[in-house]
């Protein structure tokens, strides 16, 4: 019996080590995943991007501004004249934090007086901006009982007046319900469409299909079409529930919206043509599709922000497709900005659609030849 079960063990080991790519599933995947979960969730977010606009300039309203780059949770990226500049960063995503100083900050304490500074917080990820919105007030608190002018101790309280844009209550359906969207064009969308495709390969019925006076273009027209049906239904769905059940009201444009889900969706349809061109089998197609799971859900910032990431990790996030459909999702949906703020989003988007229907086609073709 033992021989036996050992002849069939040894057959099975031989077939895992010659099948090349269920070896580096079963080693790369967890080491992968390590890798990511172990630098790339991170509830400690630090270097939260931010601007700072100091009217007043003197020493005082410095060191404060000192105090929070000091405290590492704040990383200052850059230093305006005027409101509108910091709020157009703040609307394009570039900083999550603008640090406001008015023009009496220093008299102000001088004088024993409590010293207002404003604080706004882009409040569309509610983890980062409830982070800012607690470290500021220790800080500026800390501040006002430190203050040492020409060896005189100042004791003053620093009135911080936050506010909160966007998503003024700080909810997280306001969060995930545009982050959803993004995660079913971008994972649900290509495994269909690799699944059903391969699945019909293996059947014989593609091949059946491909002997009839049907044209290839036709044929993967005929395939795609119902897919983009099915996902613009769940878009709608997601945005009516989210709507009904959560207050997730669409500030920007609806058609802008649908009209970039859209392009989204034909790179995720090429992407899910090109891996069924590839596979021989639903297995392969299933390892294929596995390793975007954690990359997109990850590294794009769909559920845990990309500011608590290592510089390696969050450089990386760049490359995934969902990190730029997340900020048009969330900057339609939440910010009501337009193309406009949005082109540079929109540009690598059409890049990765071209790319992905490019590649598909092309392999598609050649594999049903």
């Amino acid at each position: 019996m033992r021989t036996l079960i050992n002849v069939i063990a040894e057959k099975e080991f031989i077939h895992i080590i010659r099948d090349k790519r269920t070896l580096a599933l079963l080693f790369l995947l967890p080491l992968f995943q390590v890798i990511i979960f172990g630098y790339a969730v991170s509830v400690d977010l630090k270097h939260i991007a931010t601007v700072v606009l100091n009217r007043d300039g003197r020493y005082l309203s410095r060191e404060l501004v000192r105090s929070f780059i000091n405290s590492t949770y704040f990383d200052i990226k850059y230093y305006v004249l005027e409101r509108k500049l910091a709020e157009d960063l703040i609307a394009k995503g570039k900083v999550k934090v603008i640090i406001e100083i008015p023009q009496d900050f220093t008299r102000r304490i001088l004088r024993n007086e409590p010293a207002q500074i404003n604080i706004c917080i882009d409040g569309t990820d509610p983890n980062p901006a409830q982070t800012a919105l607690n470290t500021a007030s220790a800080i500026c608190q800390s501040f006002g009982t430190k203050i040492v002018v020409n060896r005189i101790r100042f004791t003053s309280l620093v009135d911080l007046r936050p506010r909160v844009y966007y998503n003024p209550g700080l909810k997280n359906s306001n969060f995930m319900i545009p982050g959803i969207i993004g995660v079913l064009l971008q994972i649900l969308i290509p495994i269909l469409t690799a699944v059903t495709i391969v699945r019909e390969k293996e059947k014989g019925t593609l091949e059946i299909l491909i002997t009839t006076p049907v044209k290839r273009y036709e044929i993967i027209l005929g395939k795609l079409i119902p897919y983009v049906v099915i996902a613009f239904i769940d878009v709608v769905l997601v945005l009516t529930l989210g709507s009904i059940l959560f207050q997730v009201k669409i500030v920007g444009s609806t058609v802008l919206l649908l009209i970039l889900s859209f392009f989204f969706l034909c790179g995720s349809l090429g992407l899910g043509l090109f891996i069924s061109s590839i596979s021989q089998n639903q297995y392969q197609a299933f390892q294929m599709i596995v390793p975007l799971f954690p990359l997109s859900v990850i590294l794009s910032g769909f559920i845990f922000p990309r500011e608590g990431m290592p510089a390696i990790l969050y450089g990386i996030g760049y490359i995934v497709p969902l990190t730029y459909f997340l900020k048009v999702l969330r900057g339609i949906i939440l910010k009501g900005i337009g193309i406009e703020t949005l082109y540079t989003e929109v540009i690598v988007l059409a890049i990765y659609t071209v790319f992905c229907i490019t590649l598909s086609i092309v392999t598609f073709k050649k594999k049903i030849q």
